[in-house]
């Protein structure tokens, strides 16, 4: 109907990174931003219409080995949040939980500095 807010589209979202590299070394960590949207088209202010707002960050490091090669680590939603990030198709979903991971990354053929 005429007026009614769209569902999925969060009012205020944002996201930054910042990063350093220092000769083999390389460090980033990334923050994003979701504020509270609504689940279902309308205009009323029922909270159970809404997900959450939630702060999510990220960060991950490498270190380049050798010329051909190197380890990283990497974290997401190191806060560890469990917002609702939706109810649709199939129930309450909250965001990812905290997850690390390390590995070896190679570089087959690339020209390194």
């Amino acid at each position: 109907e005429a007026g009614d807010e769209l569902p999925y589209v969060p009012v205020h979202q944002g996201s930054g990174r910042i990063g350093i590299r220092v000769a083999g070394l390389e460090a980033n960590v990334s923050a994003t931003y979701v504020g509270r949207m609504r689940e279902e088209a309308g205009q009323t202010e029922d909270d159970s219409r809404f997900t959450d707002e939630y702060l999510s960050l990220d960060a991950l490091v490498s270190y380049q080995i050798l010329s051909w090669g190197g380890v990283y680590f990497q974290g997401t939603n190191l806060l560890n949040q469990r917002p609702i990030v939706s109810r649709r198709p199939f129930g309450a979903r909250p965001l990812r939980p905290l997850y690390v991971q390390a590995g070896v990354r190679l570089n087959w053929g690339q020209a390194q500095p």
